[in-house]
C-alpha cells in the first residue's frame, strides 16, 4: 500500500499496498500543544509575533472532514485507513491502523518540518528526532491508499489546496533489521502493524 500525507498538524495522508503518503506539515494545531508551551516555558521565553513560527501558535485547525469524506466517495474501497496525527507521534498513531503483519518506513526526506518545530526543539536541546513520538511534525492525516490510486488521491487531496506526498510503501512478510532504529508497534494498546521513521529530514520546505 502507499501512504501520503497532507500538510499541516491536521492534514491527511495516503497509503497503498505498496507505499504511505501525508498532508504537508503546516503548523503546531494538534499536535500536543502543551508541549510546545512547556519547552518555551522551560527555556524561560514565550512564542512572540515575530519568532519563528509564533503566528502558527495562533491559527485555528483545520478540519478535513469534507476533504476526506469526499475523498472516499471519491475512489471507493481504495482508501483502506486514515490516521489522525495528534499525541503519541507519527509512528504510533499509523501504525495501530495498519493491519497485524504489516509494516512501513515513513521517509523523513519527503518534508521538512516547520521552523517553529526546530526552534522548540532546540529549546528544549533537542533533536527533531527525540520529539517524533510527541509532536506531529507537521503531518497531521495520514491515509493508507491502494497503491494503483495513490497519485490519484493526492492529485484529488492537493485540488482540495491540501498538500499532499507520499511518504512510503506499506509491506508484509519480514521486516528488515533495526539497523536504522525500532518500529513502533503496539501503540495505545492497539495491536495493528510496525512503523518507523528512516533517513534525515528536509532541510527546507518542499
Amino acid at each position: 500500500m502507499r501512504c501520503s500525507a497532507p500538510s499541516g498538524s491536521s492534514p491527511a495522508t495516503s497509503c497503498s499496498r505498496s507505499p504511505p503518503a501525508a498532508p504537508t506539515p503546516t503548523d503546531t494545531r494538534s499536535s500536543g500543544t502543551s508541549s510546545p508551551a512547556r519547552a518555551s516555558a522551560t527555556a524561560h521565553t514565550r512564542p512572540t509575533s515575530t519568532a519563528p513560527g509564533a503566528r502558527s501558535f495562533l491559527e485555528p485547525t483545520r478540519l478535513y472532514t469534507l476533504p476526506l469524506l469526499r475523498l472516499i466517495e471519491q475512489f471507493p474501497g481504495a482508501i483502506h485507513s486514515l490516521s489522525h496525527v495528534t499525541g503519541g507521534g507519527i509512528a504510533a498513531n499509523l501504525a495501530r491502523v495498519l493491519p497485524q503483519g504489516t509494516w512501513t518506513e515513513l521517509e523523513r526526506s519527503t518534508w521538512s518540518p516547520l521552523p517553529v518545530f526546530r526552534v522548540l526543539a532546540d529549546l528544549g536541546g533537542l533533536r527533531l528526532e527525540d520529539t517524533e513520538g510527541t509532536w506531529n511534525l507537521g503531518v497531521g492525516f495520514l491515509a493508507v491508499v491502494a497503491a494503483e490510486t495513490a497519485d490519484a488521491a493526492a492529485s484529488a487531496l492537493r485540488a482540495e489546496g491540501i498538500a499532499t506526498w507520499q511518504v512510503g510503501v506499506v509491506s508484509d512478510g519480514a521486516r528488515p533489521g533495526d539497523a536504522h532504529g525500532h518500529f513502533e508497534e503496539g501503540a495505545k494498546g492497539v495491536d495493528g502493524g510496525a512503523v518507523r521513521l528512516v533517513g534525515t529530514y528536509a532541510s527546507s520546505a518542499l
